[in-house]
């Protein structure tokens, strides 16, 4: 590090080289999060966490691949769950797997399928499901679902097979009780949807044409979702490029919706299904763009443009509740309350939307114009949960707890979001309040006697189902729970009693 240098230099000279590293596109507003991840970082690689020795230690070109390894353990944050983003699957189901089966119904009976940028495996096990709900003869295919990721320790959870309820926001309950078996608070994947699945560490901007994955015939389609949204322009349609030359002709790239972009993908053929859109590697139709300076300010504008239409689109279909806030007496007062409620609607539309990046941005800048906003705080809680960002999330919840924040579903978040970091006893806290709050809350007391299985009480344990059953009792079978992912009365019913008996 050069003494004459300003701080502002150093942090441009470590962002260009974790974009040389990783491909990564960081913000302003991003810099004092990955400054804390790459502290963070460091003192797991046994280094001195000041700028200066930070600084020397990232521009090292001799990163080992540890090293690398960490870096990326702590600089990416996985969000997903399973089937996640509909309209992907159901063109996956209705359109490509049909194709293909007719293709190759007689002979060359063999499906190839990468998911790049898998996380904790949630997209590429629900594809698996899909096939072997789809096809039926699938004992009689050759299936090879890659799936690939740059962290490490997601790949774990991912090989384990071993999830919680967060994870089952959008699954049906007939899928998760056909796949999955509860033990304890976590749900375990079957073996035969696991050894479907062929996991790997790849970082997307190095070569990896040579991996071994790809070393057979090409790929059929390339779902890689809500990853490229983080990369430099250049990044990305290199990646692209990469994805195009590994596609089979007629071969489907899947990006979320919240990604399209047809100037970084412009080598590919663009297509509408339903009400989504997609791309197809159809050589003839297409050319390769250079990437100018012009053309990146371009593509820049358009992601611009984009991104506001999306949001209008989304405020004209889902009516916005925005947060009552107290009357001001002067112009300044109320241009900034007027500012703090477009943030918050735009935060609200982009997390219905799930584009949970740009939610976070939106957030941060309202709670600075308002820090004590119960509706800010409370949904960028959900969002750094959801993001897997569980120490920031703890950091508010407190923050919003010192607001004297009351409410029973707030303390339920907070004790999950404890739960999931392994520091019982303040879930235990927490829930205790939510039950003060609200003494037949279903979803606290269920989590409360989960949390007492864990510490191996027993006898606390059995006192809460014995609460939960007599709670249970005056309510209706088929009536759904809140926040117990559609589970009903008398589902859970039927596990307390599995529980009280085993």
């Amino acid at each position: 590090m050069n003494q004459l240098e300003t701080t502002e230099e150093v942090f441009q000279k470590l962002y260009k080289r974790l974009g040389e590293i990783f491909g990564f596109s960081i913000t302003e507003s991003q810099h004092d999060t990955v400054l804390h991840h790459l502290k963070d970082a460091a003192k797991d690689c046994g280094k001195q966490t000041d700028i200066e020795h930070l600084c020397d230690w990232i521009l090292d070109n001799k990163l080992s691949e540890n090293e690398i390894n960490i870096l990326a353990r702590h600089l990416t944050i996985g969000e997903t769950y399973f089937f996640r983003e509909k309209v992907a699957l159901t063109l996956f189901v209705q359109k490509i797997i049909p194709e293909l089966i007719s293709d190759r119904s007689r002979e060359n009976k063999y499906l190839n399928i990468w998911c790049a940028g898998c996380s904790s495996g949630e997209e590429p096990y629900s594809l698996a499901i899909l096939l072997k709900e789809t096809i039926s003869d699938l004992t009689h295919w050759d299936i090879r679902l890659y799936a690939t990721d740059i962290n490490p320790d997601a790949l774990s959870k991912a090989k384990s097979g071993l999830y919680t309820n967060w994870s089952f926001r959008e699954t049906e309950e007939n899928i998760k009780d056909k796949y999955f078996k509860k033990t304890g608070r976590f749900f375990q994947l079957n073996d035969e949807i696991k050894r479907m699945v062929q996991f790997d560490n790849l970082n997307l901007i190095t070569p990896f044409a040579s991996a071994d994955i790809f070393k057979r015939q090409p790929i059929d389609v390339i779902f890689c979702r809500n990853v490229l949204m983080y990369l430099q322009p250049e990044k990305i349609m290199l990646i692209a490029g990469k994805f195009h030359s590994l596609l089979r002709e007629g071969g489907f790239f899947i990006t979320s919706q919240v990604e399209l972009n047809d100037t970084y993908f412009a080598v590919f053929h663009r297509f509408r299904y339903e009400n989504g859109i997609f791309y197809q590697k159809i050589t003839q139709k297409v050319k390769k763009p250079e990437l100018t300076q012009q053309n990146v300010q371009k593509i820049q504008e358009i992601s611009k443009e984009k991104k506001t239409s999306l949001l209008q689109k989304a405020r004209s279909i889902h009516p916005l509740i925005q947060e009552k806030t107290a009357a001001v007496s002067t112009k300044e007062n109320a241009s900034a309350l007027e500012n703090f409620d477009n943030l918050l609607q735009n935060a609200q539309t982009a997390y219905r939307l799930k584009s949970y990046d740009s939610v976070k941005k939106l957030l941060v800048k309202a709670i600075e114009l308002n820090g004590n906003s119960h509706g800010a705080l409370l949904l960028l809680i959900k969002v750094l949960a959801n993001t897997g960002d569980l120490t920031e999330a703890a950091k508010y919840a407190s923050k919003l707890e010192k607001l004297n924040y009351q409410n029973a579903g707030f303390f339920l978040l907070i004790a999950i979001i404890y739960m999931e970091m392994n520091n019982l006893p303040e879930a235990e806290k927490r829930l205790q309040q939510a039950l003060y709050q609200q003494p037949d809350h279903i979803a606290a007391r269920w989590n409360l006697s989960q949390l007492y299985a864990m510490l191996g009480d027993k006898n606390r344990e059995a006192k809460q189902y014995e609460l939960l059953m007599r709670n249970l009792s005056l309510l209706e079978s088929g009536q759904k729970i809140d926040e117990m992912e559609g589970m009903t009365i008398g589902q859970l019913k039927e596990m307390i009693q599995y529980q009280m008996n085993n």
